[in-house]
């Protein structure tokens, strides 16, 4: 069965009718959304989130991702890691939307969030590559006890691949800032945490959050916001930018939050 729901928050909307937006969705997700809201259906099984004027203007200017001619860049933010051959770039445009690109040698990864539904801060988190620094720590001991019974050689090799697996360590260990959505509590993308960027990577977190919390400001309340962040994790969901359990999981969080 196909429900519609009248309310251009639900980002993806396929019609326009009245100025009224219409997006169909299953029955599973209507019924979570209708729990949470503490709505109960009609006959014509359409939800009437709310009945605001202008609802068209409010949809273009505060959801929907703005196509490619009408961007515009107002801060870029590059990061590179040699050891981990990795490059990530974060570009904000037109006041309240990123875009986040990393590359890892010929594959690059691009997603597009929008910053009303971007948590305030990161959650440090350091990535250890515990396998290979356990085969350095194993062979630096093996090293040790060789020269301890004054076989010389074989303690230069156990030390050789010592430190070849104390490379391998630091090239795949790293301190990482990760970046949630708001109430959907999913990981959007990530940004090295760097000692000789960490002036700049705090003036670009001050940047992320208060145009979040600008644009978090500018959305209707409860309901509205309700409907908008399930369905900016749909947009993301279709985009390939979350799976489906991630989103089956960030909206149930989503509805916990509004019905608390």
């Amino acid at each position: 069965m196909d429900v519609h729901f009248c309310d251009p928050y639900l980002g993806m909307a396929r019609q326009v009718r009245n100025t009224i937006f219409v997006l169909k969705m299953p029955e599973s997700e209507l019924r979570g959304l209708m729990s949470a809201l503490s709505l109960a259906t009609t006959e014509s099984e359409q939800i009437e989130l709310a009945a605001v004027q202008n609802r068209h203007s409010l949809y273009n200017d505060l959801l929907q991702v703005p196509d490619l001619a009408s961007r515009r860049h107002e801060l870029v933010f590059e990061q590179k890691n040699r050891l981990l051959g990795r490059y990530r770039r974060i570009v904000l445009f037109n006041g309240r939307y990123l875009e986040w690109t990393e590359q890892r040698g010929r594959r690059e990864v691009t997603r597009i969030i929008n910053l009303a539904f971007l948590a305030g801060s990161p959650s440090a988190y350091r990535d250890i590559a515990w396998r290979s620094l356990s085969v350095a720590l194993l062979a630096l001991i093996v090293a040790g006890l060789l020269l301890a019974v004054s076989h010389a050689v074989a303690a230069l090799a156990a030390l050789a691949v010592s430190l070849f697996g104390l490379g391998i360590c630091l090239r795949g260990s790293s301190r990482r800032q990760l970046f949630y959505t708001r109430n959907g509590r999913v990981v959007m993308f990530d940004l090295f945490d760097q000692r000789g960027d960490r002036k700049r990577f705090a003036k670009v977190v001050g940047a992320l959050q208060l145009r979040g919390e600008r644009a978090w400001a500018l959305l209707p309340d409860r309901k509205e916001r309700l409907a908008a962040e399930v369905a900016e994790h749909r947009r993301l969901m279709q985009e390939g930018a979350i799976n489906q359990a991630q989103y089956e999981r960030a909206k149930q969080r989503i509805f916990r939050r509004y019905s608390d």
